[in-house]
């Protein structure tokens, strides 16, 4: 099977040998920083030379970004043979202004006139977003992410502190309200303080932007890992982080049941806590600091439960996803020997 791709990855490693990066500016428009009206631009550039080369290809794989979206409106506005295709990091959000979120709607509902499959990476989001946009809920499938620190070596131990990172929707004022006169130390690794915005910390709680590898450093040497997500959202992030915790043997706590479900099952490998509840997140530090037991259980049970969402299972699904759009069977496609992440580890800013 050809799969022509905006997500980069190593030939014959990442895909497999048969697939094709349709522009080396994808990392560019993924990652780098740059400002919004010039992502845009070069994700349309890209975007036009994918399409053009799109009829070499069985199927195309598509991230949810700027040239995803440019690439699947121009599949579904030109009148031209179009390419099987998946979308994949479907990160959407709802907008409380209803004009936007009329144009939102309208432009994923486009999209969905050319892609065969949208892939999530939570499970309550299949249902959701086919009511928010009005697409058809067969179109969406569920996913689940992956652990993404297996190419790194851990001195993993406990230095004795709480530790939660990331930018991505965290709820940080729910964690420092629960470790407030706690004789717990809490280290939060974030750049987006915003959320912080007028709070007092106590002096048990740090708040520091680190790098990335500071950032791993930092959740391999901590006692407990806190994941703290923001309610009432409709994207659902925050698994990388907290698959990671547990890949890592930390006993870990989500909060946010929405996020968890499918990943953390309370009491047996983790902890998990409703949204903005600080009693409860409170209740369950305490309970994980005081008794060794109960966090070697569920490191253990963790561990065990997230040892196999490796990056190359994962994408062997987006591989098995990919044959299944473009009509193919297992038979009449090649599988990679290995694979990469859709989905780039930021560590600091994960999602």
């Amino acid at each position: 099977m050809k799969i022509l791709t905006t997500v980069a990855g190593r030939q014959g490693k990442f895909w497999g040998s048969r697939t094709q990066v349709a522009d080396p500016r994808c990392v560019d428009v993924l990652q780098s920083p740059m400002s919004p009206k010039r992502r845009h631009l070069l994700a349309l550039a890209v975007a036009w030379r994918m399409y053009r080369m799109r009829g070499a290809y069985d199927v195309a794989v598509i991230d949810g970004g700027p040239i995803g979206q440019w690439f699947s409106w121009m599949q579904s506005l030109l009148p031209f043979p179009r390419v099987p295709t998946l979308m994949i990091d479907c990160l959407w959000y709802r907008d409380g202004r209803p004009l936007v979120q009329w144009l939102k709607r309208l432009h994923k509902r486009l999209s969905a006139r050319s892609v065969d499959r949208f892939l999530v990476w939570a499970r309550h989001e299949v249902a959701e977003y086919a009511r928010e946009f009005g697409i058809p809920e067969e179109q969406f499938a569920y996913q689940p992410f992956h652990i993404t620190l297996e190419s790194y070596d851990f001195d993993v131990r406990d230095e004795g502190f709480v530790f939660a990172g990331g930018n991505g929707d965290r709820d940080y004022r729910v964690l420092v309200e629960a470790a407030r006169g706690l004789p717990i130390p809490v280290f939060i690794a974030t750049t987006a303080k915003e959320s912080l915005a007028g709070l007092e910390l106590p002096p048990n709680v740090t708040v520091q932007g680190v790098s990335h590898e500071e950032f791993r450093r930092r959740m391999a040497t901590c006692r407990v890992a806190v994941v703290p997500m923001r309610g009432g959202l409709l994207h659902s992030g925050g698994q990388q982080t907290f698959l990671n915790s547990m890949y890592l043997g930390k006993p870990t706590i989500v909060v946010g049941p929405r996020v968890a479900e499918g990943y953390v099952e309370h009491g047996r490998d983790g902890l998990v806590v409703d949204y903005g509840d600080a009693a409860g997140l409170r209740a369950a530090l305490l309970g994980l600091w005081q008794d060794e037991g109960l966090r070697a259980r569920l490191a253990e049970a963790g561990r065990g439960r997230v040892s196999s969402m490796t990056t190359e299972e994962f994408m062997k699904d987006i591989y098995r996803h990919a044959m299944d759009v473009a009509g193919l069977t297992a038979g009449t496609g090649t599988m990679p020997g290995a694979a990469g992440a859709g989905k780039a580890e930021k560590a600091g800013e994960e999602g």
